[in-house]
């Protein structure tokens, strides 16, 4: 795992990033690089965090063999650099032999079918605990239940598949029919079921909707045309049929236009430590009141004498609405209080103020992680802290090696050498 900021004004983005990388499920290395200079020249610089890797190849490699290929290239905006990355990486497909391709959908395929198995025995195990009988019918009412939600839920979701899915949708049925197998043989003779499996891996594929290994790519900066910086953030899962498989992720996307600026602080990875700080609130926290707030009314509710069940049903939905009324409260003191004071205090931050405070933010995280008793320290290790500006580009205002700089005067000489 990993933290990593992202802090923007009209002076320039700041970007940090921790070195922490979790090997397996125990073990964690304090020396990942995750910022990079995309361009040597130019405004321009990139953050990874989740994957490591893109089908086994380091992002580190890619990053740089694209610097070098486009160490003249320059666009009139920061978008234009994102376009260029992603057709880069479209035009590698040929380093991915596949066989290595169908290997990365089938884990991809097993992760999600695990999932879809624990919440069934879940559930089963919760109504067995209440002494329900549960028969195979009932089980296959509640695997179909839950895969119904799961296609609701990807239906929703924009397509991100370039081009027409169709005609790898039979190669999709090959390479995961065994793992339904594997997985779901006491459900094969229920048809509903394995159409609904064949489903939701076409949409889950055609809209990455991969949750397990994807890699977040965060470009920032500026293009020659640009006043203001901008992020641009994309979620790459991989690659199938020699397609890339990614979407932007819009939430964590800020492109600014010459006629007006959006300041504002973007936390990757391990974001809950950020959100509080910036929140003045817990999201966990928020969360669980209100549900339990939801909860304890009903209940309360459900119990109390001398109403009907007609009256009782009126007074949960009224209590719903106050709940609701009371979230609706609770979020405008956050914005008023906290968010707002916060962004505009961040939009006049000189650079080096972005700076301290992006490599602060990374830092109490990491401090949080160390103070959890039951928990990894998942963020860790010295932190990277880059400024992009108009005027000075991508200056490094901390940055590890990982050999002696007096040692390699041969490495900083050849840096510009293309």
């Amino acid at each position: 795992m990993t933290a990593e900021i992202a802090i923007l004004n009209p002076h320039g983005v700041a970007l940090a990033a921790d070195s922490a990388v979790t090997i397996g499920s125990k073990k964690i290395i304090n020396s990942a690089i995750k910022l990079f200079a995309l361009s040597k020249t130019e405004p321009v610089g990139v953050m990874v965090y989740g994957n490591a890797n893109l089908l086994n190849i380091p992002w580190e490699t890619l990053i740089k063999i694209y610097r070098k290929e486009h160490a003249k290239s320059r666009f009139e905006k920061l978008e234009n650099y994102a376009e260029s990355f992603l057709s880069f990486l479209k035009s590698r497909v040929t380093i991915f032999d596949l066989n290595i391709q169908d290997q990365w959908l089938e884990n991809q395929i097993v992760f999600i079918f695990d999932f879809i198995k624990n919440q069934l025995q879940n559930q089963v195990t919760q109504k067995a605990i209440r002494g329900e009988a549960i028969t195979p019918t009932d089980e296959e009412q509640i695997l179909l239940s839950i895969l119904r939600k799961l296609k609701d839920m990807h239906s929703s979701n924009e397509p991100s598949w370039d081009g027409d899915i169709t005609p790898v949708v039979g190669k999709i049925k090959v390479v995961s029919e065994p793992i339904i197998k594997h997985y779901f043989q006491e459900f094969l003779k229920n048809i509903d079921i394995v159409q609904l499996l064949d489903e939701v891996m076409i949409l889950i594929v055609s809209n990455n909707g991969f949750v397990e290994a994807s890699t977040g790519l965060v470009i920032s900066g500026f293009g020659d045309d640009d006043i203001f910086p901008s992020v641009i953030t994309y979620q790459i899962s991989g690659y199938f049929e020699n397609t890339l498989i990614y979407k932007k992720d819009d939430e964590k996307t800020i492109v600014n236009s010459n006629s007006g600026m959006t300041s504002g602080i973007i936390a990757f990875a391990q974001e809950d430590v950020v959100q509080s700080f910036i929140r003045g609130f817990d999201p966990d926290l928020h969360q669980f009141t209100i549900e339990y707030l939801d909860s304890m009314l009903s209940e309360f509710l459900k119990k109390t004498p001398n109403l009907n069940p007609v009256e009782i049903s009126k007074l949960i939905i009224d209590s719903k609405a106050m709940l609701s009324d009371f979230n609706n409260t609770l979020l405008q003191v956050i914005r008023d209080r906290h968010l707002d004071p916060m962004v505009d205090m961040i939009g006049v931050l000189p650079k080096d103020e972005l700076a301290t405070m992006a490599e602060t933010l990374v830092n109490i995280t990491a401090f949080k992680r160390k103070m959890a008793y039951s928990s990894l320290e998942t963020v860790g290790g010295p932190i990277d802290v880059a400024v992009i500006s108009k005027g000075d580009g991508l200056v490094w205002v901390k940055r590890k090696q990982y050999f002696p700089s007096n040692l390699n005067q041969h490495f900083f000489d050849n840096y510009f050498k293309d």
